[in-house]
């Protein structure tokens, strides 16, 4: 029996599918002996998580998000909140164990719906 996708318990929009969890990141400057930042992957915290939906390699809202910043890998979108809508570019979100760079974020159309997330996936 194929698994059947659970809308967001929190609304959106009618048929989007935000059944993945993002956990939103952001890096702690953890100062060393020598006076400079120590750069690992234990500097980054958890600030929020939230659902969201995921579009990956292909498709019309990659290709959209590819006109503007030619990196991106992945569209990553959530409903608005005002604390997401603080998630910058100096963060990073983990889903499903993989982690993507915020490149951009929109609030789509201006009307406080949906957050559009312009991501590139990092190793």
């Amino acid at each position: 029996m194929p698994i059947r996708k659970l809308p967001c318990p929190t609304g959106g929009k009618p048929g989007e599918n935000l059944d993945k969890v993002a956990e939103y990141q952001e890096k702690r400057a953890v100062p060393n002996a020598f006076g400079g930042v120590t750069e690992s992957d234990s500097n980054w915290r958890k600030v929020a998580s939230a659902y969201c939906s995921i579009q990956t390699g292909s498709g019309t809202e990659v290709w959209r998000a590819r006109q503007a910043d030619s990196d991106t890998d992945a569209v990553v979108k959530m409903t608005w909140s005002p604390a997401r809508e603080e998630f910058s570019a100096s963060g990073r979100f983990l889903i499903k164990g993989k982690t993507y760079q915020i490149l951009s974020a929109v609030n789509e159309n201006e009307d406080d719906q949906m957050l559009i997330f312009s991501c590139r996936r990092t190793v």
